[in-house]
C-alpha cells in the first residue's frame, strides 16, 4: 500500500519551542504480507528562544526561514522537495481524551459529542477544531467509547499558515486525531515506535 501511496515522499515534522525536527521514511523491503521501513532522512535545526513560546509562534517570519533552512539543509544529504507534510501541534494547545457514551455507536451524533466535549475541554469549543472517532468494542454494544481530539483554532491556523508559507501542504487538518491517523497511514508512527524500542537517537546532533 505504501508503494502505491501518492504521498510516499511525505515527511513528518515536529515543531517545538526550541527546535524543528524532520523525519522521512521509505520501504526497506517487503516480505509476504509484511513491509519493513527504514529512516530515509532525519534532521533537526535549533530555534532561538523566543521564536516559539509555549507553542505560540511569536516570530513567524523567523520560524519560516528556519523551516526553509531545514528543508534545504545540505549536512544530511539531498534537499527535501516533497510538499507533503504530516505536522504535529503544540501539546499545550491540544486536547486528546476518550469519553464513554451510554448508547450504541449507531445512535451517537455530532451534537452528542460536542455536548460532552464542553464538559471536558480546557478551552471554549467555539474557538476549537474538533475531531472524533468511535473506538471499536467487542464486548458490549450498549455503551460506546469515543476518542476525541481538539485544538485551539488560533494555534491550528497559525501553524497551517506557517507550513503553507514554506510551500508545504499538510496531509490532514491540523488536529490531534487526524494527525495520529494520517501518521499511521503513512507508516510514520510504526517507524518512530520501532526506532524508540531500539533506544537509538532518532535526531542527529546539530
Amino acid at each position: 500500500m505504501f508503494g502505491n501511496n501518492p504521498f510516499e515522499e511525505a515527511f513528518g515534522l515536529d515543531i517545538g519551542d526550541l527546535s524543528l525536527k524532520l523525519v522521512q521514511v521509505s520501504i526497506a523491503k517487503t516480505h509476504k504480507d509484511k513491509t519493513i521501513y527504514k529512516i530515509k532522512n532525519s534532521r533537526q535545526i535549533s530555534l532561538p528562544a523566543g521564536y516559539i513560546v509555549n507553542g505560540e509562534i511569536q516570530q513567524p517570519e523567523m520560524v519560516r526561514k528556519k523551516l526553509l533552512q531545514l528543508l534545504d539543509k545540505v549536512d544530511y544529504g539531498k534537499k527535501i522537495t516533497s510538499p507533503w507534510v504530516v505536522a504535529d501541534l503544540p501539546e499545550p494547545k491540544t486536547f486528546l481524551t476518550s469519553i464513554e457514551f451510554d448508547m450504541p455507536a449507531s445512535q451517537i451524533t455530532k451534537e452528542d459529542v460536542e455536548f460532552q466535549c464542553q464538559k471536558h475541554l480546557p478551552f471554549d469549543l467555539a474557538n476549537a477544531y474538533l475531531d472524533w472517532q468511535i473506538i471499536p468494542q467487542m464486548d458490549s454494544q450498549k455503551t460506546t467509547r469515543v476518542l476525541i481530539g481538539a485544538v485551539e483554532k488560533i494555534a491550528a491556523d497559525s501553524y497551517t499558515y506557517l507550513l503553507q508559507s514554506a510551500n508545504l501542504q499538510p496531509l490532514a487538518p491540523l488536529a490531534p486525531l487526524s494527525l495520529f491517523m494520517t501518521m499511521a497511514a503513512c507508516a510514520l508512527a510504526p517507524v518512530l515506535i520501532f526506532q524508540a524500542n531500539l533506544s537509538i537517537p532518532l535526531w542527529p546532533k546539530v
